[in-house]
C-alpha cells in the first residue's frame, strides 16, 4: 500500500513540475519590430529667405507627434535677402531661424562662401546643427572643418548622410561659384575624385540609411545615381528645381528655391532596406 501511494505522490509531483514548466514556456518575449518609420522634412537654395520657417517649424513639430523626423538643408543658406546679407553680424539671422527651427544638419553650398572666411567661422560656430562636405579642407584659415559625413541616430535607425559641393566656379580651377577672393585659402576637390572613397560607407558605419546630401544640381544628382549606385537616397539642391523621380531605382528630392516649398520624405525601412 506504501508504494502505491509513494507513486501517487511523485507522479502528482511532476506533473505540478511539468505544469509549471508549460506555464512558464507560454510567456515569450515579443521581438522589437525591424520596421520602422522615418520622414525627412528638406529645403534647399533659400538664399537668406526667413519667411515661412515659422510654419515649417509647426509642421515638423507636428510630424514629430507622430514619427521619427529629420530636418536638413542642401545649401545655399545665404545671399539674396538684405537683411541676412547687410546684417551687423553677416548671416546671423539665418543661422538663428535655422538654430530655432531646429535643423539636424546641413550641406555646404557655393553661396556659403560669399562672406568671406572670417565670417564663414563665425557661422559654423553659430550653427547648432552640423554641417558636412566631404569635397573641401578649411585648410588653415581657422573655419571649423566640416566632417565628410554625419551619422545621425534616431529611435534606433542610423541614418548616415554625405556632403558634396559644386566645383564650377572658375574654369581651369576647382573652386565653387562664389568668388575667387573668398575661397582662396581652401582646397576643393571634384566630386568625382572623392565619392568613390565613400561607397562601403553604410556597410562601415552599419547605417539603416545612406543619404547623398548634395549642393551639386539635379544633372549631377542624376549622374550620382547612375554611376555610384551606392545611395539608398539623394537630396539635392543648386539647380533650383522641384525633384521628385527616381534614376537607377535611387529616389532623388530637390525643393525648389527661396523658401517658396518644403519637401517631405515619408519612409519606411527595414532590414537596413527602403520597404516604402
Amino acid at each position: 500500500m506504501k508504494s502505491i501511494f509513494k507513486y501517487i505522490l511523485i507522479a502528482a509531483i511532476a506533473l505540478s513540475i511539468f505544469s509549471c514548466s508549460k506555464e512558464s514556456d507560454r510567456i515569450i518575449p515579443i521581438p522589437e519590430d525591424s520596421l520602422k518609420t522615418l520622414t525627412i522634412f528638406h529645403i534647399n537654395d533659400q538664399h537668406g529667405q526667413l519667411n515661412n520657417f515659422a510654419k515649417i517649424k509647426d509642421i515638423v513639430a507636428k510630424e514629430k507627434m507622430e514619427t521619427n523626423v529629420l530636418l536638413v538643408c542642401s545649401g545655399d543658406v545665404f545671399s539674396g535677402n538684405p537683411v541676412v546679407d547687410n546684417h551687423p553680424e553677416k548671416g546671423f539671422p539665418m543661422i538663428d531661424l535655422m538654430n530655432k527651427t531646429g535643423f539636424d544638419i546641413s550641406v555646404i553650398g557655393n553661396h556659403e562662401f560669399d562672406y568671406g572666411e572670417a565670417i564663414l567661422k563665425d557661422r559654423f560656430n553659430q550653427s547648432q546643427f552640423d554641417w558636412v562636405c566631404a569635397n573641401v579642407d578649411m585648410n588653415n584659415s581657422g573655419i571649423p572643418e566640416p566632417p565628410e559625413y554625419k551619422t545621425i541616430t534616431i529611435d534606433g535607425l542610423r541614418v548616415t548622410f554625405l556632403g558634396l559641393v559644386e566645383t564650377n566656379g572658375k574654369d581651369n580651377d576647382i573652386i565653387p561659384s562664389t568668388h575667387p577672393w573668398r575661397v582662396q585659402n581652401l582646397t576643393f576637390e571634384k566630386y568625382q575624385n572623392v565619392i568613390g572613397n565613400y561607397a562601403q560607407l553604410k556597410e562601415t558605419e552599419n547605417s539603416d540609411l545612406y543619404v547623398a546630401l548634395t549642393h551639386l544640381g539635379e544633372g549631377t544628382d542624376y549622374n550620382i545615381a547612375n554611376n555610384y549606385p551606392y545611395f539608398d537616397l539623394i537630396i539635392g539642391g543648386h539647380s533650383h528645381t522641384k525633384v521628385n523621380t527616381k534614376i537607377n531605382n535611387i529616389p532623388i528630392y530637390q525643393a525648389g528655391s527661396n523658401l517658396n516649398y518644403l519637401g517631405k520624405i515619408e519612409l519606411e525601412i527595414e532590414d537596413k532596406k527602403i520597404k516604402k
